[in-house]
């Protein structure tokens, strides 16, 4: 028997396998990269449009000062709490992402978590490290998931988002039409509100304000649904309302936090879990209700909330009612709100097509 044919055959398969497997491709939607992208393209508007005059070299140059500065990304910066507290090249987590092992390995040898945090996200990653010096460019490169212009219509790509058009808005209206937009303890000026004209809201400043029967009355048609945007500390109380209220779990199809820690102690921590994974925020519908969560950080003592990172035990993804977004880490108060609000808009309006 002839084997030749059959060994050129599987080696051929092999090669196109390979060949498959080397091939780029666009990443799947990660809601902390629509974030930052997001902001990041927002940063870069505001520079062009402060002075017109200047060159594409010089707006490039305060871009990436701002980002370096405020907007802490790094593709392979997951569990960035454990990485900027100890960094042990022994702790990366298998299978590891694309320049995981590299980054702590670096960050091992600095003494400092400060240090660490800059090696990571600050000029120090923006100037060394490619990965993040690439991480946060141009959008159109991340492919369809990505792309606004699937939610927004054609004029509603990422050229409409810096420029905050008209076609952005108006697909904004258009995905927002049968939400109400609850904000709980929110600042003022990252307002969905206030970035899209007619969105349908309601504010208050805190939990103990709200009853789960003042929520349903806010809804006027049964089609409407409550998307709600809470400061990091009314996530809790307002997840306790909602555990609380079988009438409200089917009617809400997203929560965003932003601003301040969600938990204050281990005990917070704890009840947070308990919660995320209780049968009570299951729906009757066959959906999960994501749970987007900003995670408020100071660059200049970056682990003041803890060295560990909040990462819910949900157990069984079938019983589980919610599905947890990490946002990643964000110095909210260094932000100019304006870019800052206009990336949650466009984060939340993503959640809602998920």
């Amino acid at each position: 028997m002839d084997w030749i044919p059959y060994v050129e055959g599987a080696a051929a398969i092999l090669a196109g396998w390979a060949a498959w497997l080397s091939t780029p491709r666009a990443p799947m939607l990660d809601g902390e990269r629509l974030l930052k992208v997001a902001l990041s393209v927002g940063i870069w508007a505001e520079e062009e449009e402060a002075d017109p005059s200047a060159s594409p070299a010089e707006v490039e140059g305060r871009w990436r000062t701002r980002l370096a500065e405020s907007v802490p990304f790094h593709p392979a910066g997951r569990g960035w709490r454990a990485k900027v507290a100890r960094a042990d090249p022994n702790e990366v987590g298998v299978p590891a992402v694309a320049g995981e092992r590299a980054l702590v390995e670096a960050l091992a040898e600095l003494p400092t978590a400060e240090a660490r945090w800059d090696r990571m996200f600050g000029d120090q990653a923006h100037a060394t490290d490619p990965a993040v010096a690439e991480a946060l460019g141009d959008p159109r490169t991340l492919g369809e998931a990505y792309d606004p212009r699937r939610l927004f219509g054609p004029d509603g790509g990422w050229e409409g988002v810096a420029e905050w058009s008209e076609a952005v808005q108006a697909g904004l209206q258009r995905r927002l039409a049968h939400v109400v937009v609850l904000e709980v303890g929110l600042a003022p000026e990252l307002s969905i509100a206030r970035h899209v004209g007619g969105v349908r809201s309601h504010r208050v400043d805190h939990p103990g304000e709200l009853t789960a029967e003042a929520c349903v009355e806010r809804l006027e048609a049964p089609s409407d649904r409550l998307l709600v945007v809470v400061a990091g500390p009314a996530l809790l109380p307002w997840l306790r309302l909602l555990a609380d209220a079988p009438l409200l779990v089917d009617r809400v199809v997203g929560v965003v936090a932003c601003g301040g820690s969600v938990v204050a102690d281990d005990k917070e921590r704890q009840e947070l879990s308990a919660l995320l994974r209780s049968e009570s925020l299951l729906p009757e519908l066959q959906r999960q209700t994501p749970v987007a969560v900003v995670d408020d950080v100071d660059p200049t003592h970056p682990l003041a909330g803890g060295s560990h990172d909040f990462v819910p035990d949900l157990g069984e993804p079938a019983r589980v009612g919610v599905r947890w977004i990490d946002l990643g880490p964000l110095p909210v108060a260094r932000l100019d709100p304006l870019p800052l609000g206009r990336a949650l808009t466009l984060t939340a309006a993503f959640l809602l097509d998920a």
